[in-house]
């Protein structure tokens, strides 16, 4: 009689498959190569198979986001109204007779779990490998691999060796503990949850919270319905992987949540379903988003007891496809924007003085010294790691170097000024209001639509018109309990539209908080209310300029050039931009951008909008040929057009500093000639296309007409702007040479 253990084993799931490993690095990057040991197996709706499929869940279910760091997030959004209304039916259409049904394996990863919480541990609790004989035939051998002792496993692999060294692939299988560790899926989560769901409604497992919130996508797939089909033969292929090097033993920095990223982005990173901005977020083999991540956690640790109402729900995270455009109703900013500024500010060499778009972008490939000489750290590194760095290819070392450096010197600058600049501060503030409301009268889901997850109110959208179309086209769905589900989704739908317009006008009334005195009242009637075309006027400058990859560009990178430009780091004349240096930018910033009165709303709207007056319990709007988007810069703003921003926020900044004041002295000079240039050029054609006349016989007396309309159209710009009178006839009577405009002398001459 053999000893009995008086602890028992805590793994009580055990899955039958085929062992196998493979390696996700380099062989010439020994540090990170982690082997990856993995069970191939299958999932199915089996009854033998429910505790695997109760402890299957989606990277969203496993771990809360909050308890995530930027390091540790994975896949995350699930487009639940295409798999409640595509892949769901092409599970269960028996009309599919004769087409072959096949889906590509779901890859999940053992994840280990802290003892007290369901927080992520770093590594596997410590692995045991041993073998004995097989009992009844002690030429073979059984191999096992365990993570952590009896009675607090993680999970154990077991496998089964010939006397010949091979393995017999009928007699492997891997045991997990449900309390000890998550399968998360870390690939595949579409086709997955599909599956779930089916398993889900049919045994009514909807009610823990991190899967509530989404029954109401799979509630038109009743569990009567879905017994009515044959479903033992749905099979779904499953790779569960295990990284057994990772426990503390292990001497590099890899950890387990970072083995499970890399799985997820090689497998990811050609597909087209991975957003651009996801892309860009996850990337652990690109310094630009390394220091990205940096601010991106540290804005996620803002709270209530933050000064800063800056929230990470501000921060568009997976933007839709490879659009840089914002689709989050309460984001102001986006991977996309702050990816562009930080690799700007990391990478870019060339300062060009004038409006011209900035063109090109820098390598990936290229190495970290004009990094190293911002950051000051051309000291704090050796040679050897100067020169055998690159922007993708560098040690953890070295990356945890560049990222606090980076933190220190520009992070905060970057969370300074999104937190403390006038447009975004009032925006964050609208969205916080909003966010409190909710939470205020128990709306969870919809609060939830709008704050948890960045592509929660699209998916939804698209669930509600995917299910109009199949209601209204198929005559199976026109049933009485899927019409009330429609009608249910639409209420949804209408509250959350009512929401988002409830938002944007919290956000103008925080914009134009500051308004007093003469006239206030026609654009704040009351407490808390602010008229309609106000608010009209303020959501459409939000849209177009300050959500803007070009502006929020433009507001940091002017800052951070500046102060680049007048202290030379390459010469050891390194600079760290104090708070106190960017309050003193921000205040200047604000003498447009901050309202205090109907007047300044009013330039704002004229640099903006168009001529803004008050009318009886509201105000009127007329278009108006000195705004930005006319004289300025016609058309949609690329990113790279920054520097137009640039310009008009050199009108308003006036630095104590003496270098930084004639550095914007100069630039500006140099700005509003090409202004002027551009303008006129504009300008020129429109003469000749109105007047039928080519240009080149456009004479000096038409020219200098033409020129005279572009300064007077420019001085009345500048007046909104700066809110004061701006005499440009300097830099008109400095450009009548280059324009064709003969002085009186020359005139002369040529009519003699």
């Amino acid at each position: 009689m053999g000893l009995i253990s008086k602890t028992p084993s805590a793994l009580n799931v055990e899955i039958q498959g085929t062992l196998g490993s493979f390696s996700i690095s380099k062989k010439d990057q020994p540090s990170s190569c982690i082997e990856v040991n993995y069970l191939l197996t299958h999932v199915s709706l089996d009854t033998s198979q429910a505790k695997l499929l109760d402890m299957l869940a989606p990277v969203r279910e496993v771990f809360d986001i909050d308890q995530l760091s930027f390091e540790e997030i994975m896949q995350r959004d699930i487009d639940d109204a295409r798999v409640s209304m595509d892949l769901i039916p092409y599970l269960l259409d028996h009309r599919s007779s004769g087409l072959v049904k096949l889906f590509p394996p779901i890859v999940v990863v053992v994840l280990p779990l802290q003892e007290l919480n369901r927080k992520p541990a770093q590594r596997y609790a410590d692995i045991v490998r041993d073998e004995k004989p097989e009992d009844t035939d002690a030429s073979f051998t059984w191999e096992r691999i365990t993570a952590g002792p009896l009675g607090k496993e993680q999970f154990s692999l077991k496998r089964l060796r010939r006397p010949d060294g091979t393995y017999d692939t009928a007699h492997s299988s891997l045991s997990v503990s449900d309390m000890n560790c998550a399968l998360a899926i870390v690939d595949g989560q579409h086709r997955a949850m599909a599956l779930l769901a089916l398993y889900r409604n049919m045994t009514s497992a909807w009610s823990d919270a991190k899967r509530a919130a989404y029954e109401q996508y799979y509630r038109v797939w009743s569990g009567d319905e879905i017994r009515s089909y044959e479903l033992k033969d749905l099979q779904m292929p499953m790779i569960i992987c295990t990284f057994p090097q990772l426990d503390s033993t292990y001497p590099a920095e890899m950890d387990v949540i970072r083995a499970a990223r890399r799985v997820f982005l090689d497998l990811n990173k050609n597909a087209k379903k991975v957003s651009d901005s996801r892309n860009k977020l996850l990337d652990d083999q690109d310094m630009v988003s390394e220091c990205l991540r940096i601010v991106l956690a540290s804005i996620k640790k803002y709270n209530i007891n933050t000064t800063s109402s800056l929230r990470i729900w501000n921060v568009e995270l997976d933007q839709a496809q490879d659009r840089s455009v914002i689709s989050s109703p309460v984001a102001i900013t986006g991977v996309s924007h702050l990816y562009y500024i930080t690799e700007h500010i990391l990478f870019y060499q060339e300062r060009n003085a004038d409006t011209g778009a900035r063109k090109g972008r820098p390598a990936r490939a290229r190495r970290l010294g004009d990094a190293y000489t911002r950051l000051g750290l051309l000291n704090d590194l050796t040679v050897t790691e100067r020169e055998e760095n690159s922007r993708q290819n560098y040690t953890d070392q070295v990356a945890r170097v560049v990222e606090k450096r980076w933190e220190e010197r520009y992070g905060r600058v970057i969370e300074k000024i999104f937190s403390d600049f006038h447009p975004f501060k009032a925006h964050c503030e609208g969205s916080l209001s909003i966010s409190e409301r909710l939470k205020s009268v128990n709306l969870t889901k919809l609060w939830a639509l709008i704050f948890d997850g960045q592509a929660s109110a699209r998916t939804f959208i698209d669930f509600k018109d995917r299910l109009d179309l199949k209601v209204d086209s198929d005559p199976t769905w026109d049933t009485g309990e899927l019409r009330a589900i429609k009608k249910d989704v639409h209420a949804h739908i209408n509250e959350y539209e009512a929401e988002i317009e409830r938002f944007k006008r919290a956000r103008a009334v925080a914009f134009l908080a500051n308004v007093k005195g003469p006239g206030s009242k026609s654009l704040l009637p009351a407490q808390g209310e602010v008229v309609n075309k106000a608010a009209e006027i303020t959501t459409e400058i939000y849209q177009t300029v300050f959500s803007t990859i070009a502006f929020q560009a433009a507001v940091v990178l002017t800052l951070v050039e500046a102060y680049e430009h007048v202290y030379d780091a390459s010469a050891g004349d390194i600079h760290s931009i104090t708070d106190d240096e960017v309050s003193a930018y921000v205040d200047a910033l604000h003498k447009l951008f901050r309202p205090v009165s109907f007047d300044s709303f009013a330039h704002l709207a004229g640099v903006f909008k168009g001529e803004i007056a008050a009318i009886e319990g509201d105000i009127s709007l007329t278009q108006s040929a000195s705004t930005f988007g006319k004289f300025i810069m016609s058309g949609e703003m690329q990113p790279e057009e920054w520097p137009k921003y640039r310009y008009l926020i050199l009108e308003l900044w006036e630095p104590t500093d003496e270098r930084l004041a004639k550095m914007v002295k100069g630039d500006l000079n140099v700005c509003r000639t090409a202004v002027m240039k551009s303008a006129f050029k504009r300008s020129l054609t429109d003469f000749c296309n109105e007047h039928v006349i080519a240009e080149q016989n456009v004479t000096s007396e038409q020219r200098e007409t033409v020129l005279n309309g572009v300064k007077g159209t420019y001085e009345k710009f500048l007046g909104n702007v700066r809110r004061k009178q701006t005499d440009l006839r300097s830099v008109a009577d400095g450009l009548k040479g280059q324009l064709g405009v003969l002085s009186a002398t020359d005139s002369q001459q040529a009519a003699g």
